[in-house]
């Protein structure tokens, strides 16, 4: 398998599936914009849905920590696995000017359930660190495997494909205009 210099195991789309569906821990997805770490959550069969952190964030800010209770109650149980999408991206909201790190206190609370974790992110390991602090990160660490999805940009193949698409409805011949009779 293929590693990064610090030793963090790299793998395709494929393997990542693999992964996914077949872990006995959870799985957190390191690697660059548009390589598909969300799509491969959202298709890897997960007994729960796939919640970004900004949505999370923003639940916070209008509902606020009973809100967030109850939209992550089994998880909080232990029961779901808490599965977030873009982990560093969410800003950090208030609730009634209560201001609160809910991805950190979720990841921290069901740390301390056994709930089963799974997280994609842009970040390295390292900028994780310094933005949720060591103790989430060695939580992060000691529950899922940490690997680094490669491979090509699934949306600039897709802006490509646009632009081809383009192209060809651009070199088509107009219909002529239909004609009015007054």
């Amino acid at each position: 398998m293929k590693k990064t210099e610090n030793g963090t195991p790299i793998v395709n789309q494929e393997q990542l599936i693999k992964i996914l569906k077949n872990s006995e821990k959870g799985v957190t997805v390191l690697g660059p914009l548009g390589r598909g770490k969300t799509w491969a959550l959202k298709h890897s069969n997960l007994p729960c849905g796939v919640t970004s952190s900004n949505s999370i964030s923003g639940t916070y800010a209008s509902g606020g920590m009973e809100q967030i209770k109850k939209d992550f109650q089994y998880q909080l149980q232990g029961r779901l696995p808490l599965v977030i999408d873009d982990l560093g991206t969410e800003i950090i909201m208030g609730h009634y000017g209560v201001k609160l790190d809910v991805i950190q206190w979720l990841i921290l609370e069901c740390y301390g359930k056994g709930t089963k974790m799974y997280f994609t992110t842009n970040l390295t390991l390292e900028a994780l660190t310094e933005r949720y602090g060591s103790r989430v990160a060695d939580r992060i660490k000691e529950d899922t495997y940490i690997i680094v999805l490669e491979g090509e940009s699934r949306r600039e193949l897709t802006y490509q494909n646009t632009e081809q698409e383009l192209d060809t409805i651009l070199a088509k011949e107009p219909e002529p205009e239909p004609q009015i009779e007054g």
